[in-house]
């Protein structure tokens, strides 16, 4: 279980965020341009720091501000599909997936997105997914949380929130 509870003031919005994502599956947060989707994975990355709050990976905690707690997961997840494959490849407890198939072709796309899959399956690693594409996101995740003006305005199967 990845839970999250954090806030960090963004440019023009403050990314408000709580939820409590299952492992072993693929969630994705989906959004337009500019509501905080990429800056949640660089928050869980450590490569932004979230103004209050706290994220913990089952009993691990990545980051707690009021402890001054931080802890990066183990892999991250890369626009190119050859870090992706290296991700998988060096056993990660999360992958963290920002547009990983935005720059593939068709072909190359579908064959990345069934390794996720299978990877997702075969290793029980749960794998948290940014996308514009509402293809993806129905191919790929069992949950999905909208997000807008830097909140989750709802949650819930892809084909019950997603048009």
């Amino acid at each position: 279980m990845l839970s999250l509870n954090f806030r960090r003031a963004l440019k023009g919005i403050t990314l408000d965020v709580a939820l409590d994502a299952p492992g072993g599956e693929v969630t994705a947060v989906f959004g337009p341009s500019g509501v905080g989707k990429s800056s949640i994975i660089n928050i869980l990355c450590g490569d932004l720091d979230a103004d209050e709050g706290r994220a913990a990976l089952g009993d691990t905690v990545l980051f707690d501000t009021p402890s001054g707690h931080g802890l990066a997961p183990d892999a991250r997840g890369e626009r190119q599909w050859g870090a992706l494959a290296r991700a998988v490849l060096s056993g990660p407890r999360v992958l963290l997936l920002d547009e990983p198939f935005s720059a593939l072709d068709v072909a190359l796309r579908e064959a990345v997105m069934d390794a996720v899959l299978a990877a997702g399956r075969e290793m029980s690693v749960p794998a948290r997914l940014v996308s514009h594409s509402v293809i993806e996101i129905k191919r790929l995740a069992a949950s999905v949380h909208v997000l807008e003006e830097g909140r989750i305005k709802a949650s819930g199967t892809p084909d019950t929130v997603l048009p």
